[in-house]
């Protein structure tokens, strides 16, 4: 995520006008075909569908590096 918003702060630099930016999707999501686990997953927070039956919501470390 850091990496983007480097990105995004060259951009603003330049004077390209950003008025907004908008990681998608929040919350878990994978493409077809791929294993289900964090690995994978390319949300902001991940949900673990088979072990935990309360589907809590675990961030990801790309957020916290």
């Amino acid at each position: 995520m850091q990496s983007h918003l480097t990105e995004i702060s060259k951009a603003i630099k330049k004077g390209i006008p950003v008025h907004a930016y908008n990681w998608w999707p929040i919350t878990s999501n994978r493409e077809w075909g791929h294993p289900f686990d964090p690995n994978t997953d390319f949300g902001l927070y991940y949900v673990d569908l088979d072990n935990e039956p309360a589907l809590k919501r675990i961030i990801h470390d790309k957020i916290t590096d």
